[in-house]
């Protein structure tokens, strides 16, 4: 029996590994660009309803706003002739061991706890917040204060304030509903 053996090369198999990648990665980025039209087209209402509830809310006015300096806030009421200006001390409370400038900051953490535990400050609420000073400062410096605030429901908020100088400078202002 005779073999017959040939020089001719056997033709190399084609890799077809670039060519099937580069379609699963077409594949996938056309999934993922109906996957987000289609999720713009069932969340755009609801999206749309955000963006108009905020832009009612900027229209009708936040529940408490700072007026800027000078500003009268209470128009119509005290000095007839218009001659009596307001500064921000007007807008926060009074009392307490800290100045102006504490007591603004700690003013901001106040509101923000009321308005967590359901309690909306009035406009004048700053005027008829209580400040007792409850411990007097340590050795270290560091005081707390109760603050009790009027809800606009007529009921009040208190909450106990610990104020502690920074090694860095400054007061660290740490906020607790009071029991």
């Amino acid at each position: 029996m005779e073999q017959e053996f040939s020089n001719v090369p056997t033709p190399a198999k084609k890799n077809n590994t670039v060519l099937i990648v580069v379609v699963v990665v077409a594949v996938l980025l056309c999934c993922c660009c109906l996957s987000a039209v289609g999720a713009f087209a069932l969340l755009g209402p609801s999206i749309s309803n955000t963006f108009e509830t905020i832009e009612q809310g900027i229209e009708q006015g936040v529940p408490y706003e700072m007026p800027a300096e000078g500003e009268d806030p209470f128009p119509g009421e005290g000095d007839e002739d218009g001659g009596e200006t307001y500064g921000l001390s007007d807008y926060i409370p009074a009392g307490g061991l800290g100045d102006e400038v504490l007591r603004t900051d700690a003013w901001f953490n106040v509101t923000f706890s009321a308005v967590m535990a359901s309690c909306t400050i009035p406009a004048d609420g700053a005027q008829n917040t209580i400040i007792d000073v409850i411990q007097d400062p340590d050795s270290g410096g560091m005081w707390i204060e109760r603050w009790t605030v009027p809800c606009d429901d007529g009921s009040t908020k208190s909450f106990d304030i610990t104020f502690t100088p920074a090694a860095s400078g400054g007061t660290d202002i740490s906020i607790e509903t009071a029991e």
